[in-house]
């Protein structure tokens, strides 16, 4: 899987999945993974790893979160770096309007 520093997220649009990978790339159980809590994103751990979906009502704009591991094998606490998240405006209605 490629490494990724960012996601885009859409109000209204299915999870984006991210899965949280040790330094050899190996996958870490999500039950051993906790995220810094981030106002108007909603992060559901799956089988694999995490779903994230946008909150209704959020503005688009930039967040960022981060993943800790705290399992078997972290000699403390082990936080990553920061996952930025950008919120895009999803269309979901039309107007018509003349001068």
């Amino acid at each position: 899987m490629a490494t990724v520093t960012s996601i885009n997220l859409f109000e209204g649009a299915e999870p984006v999945h991210v899965t949280v990978e040790d330094q050899n790339g190996n996958p870490l159980q999500p039950a051993n993974v906790a995220w810094a809590p981030v106002t108007g994103i909603t992060i559901n751990p799956d089988a694999t790893g995490f779903g994230f979906t946008v909150d209704a009502g959020i503005p688009p704009g930039q967040l960022t979160t981060a993943a800790t591991y705290t399992g078997p094998g972290a000699v403390n606490p082990v936080v990553g770096p920061a996952l930025t998240i950008d919120v895009t405006a999803s269309v979901t209605a039309l107007e018509y309007a003349s001068p």
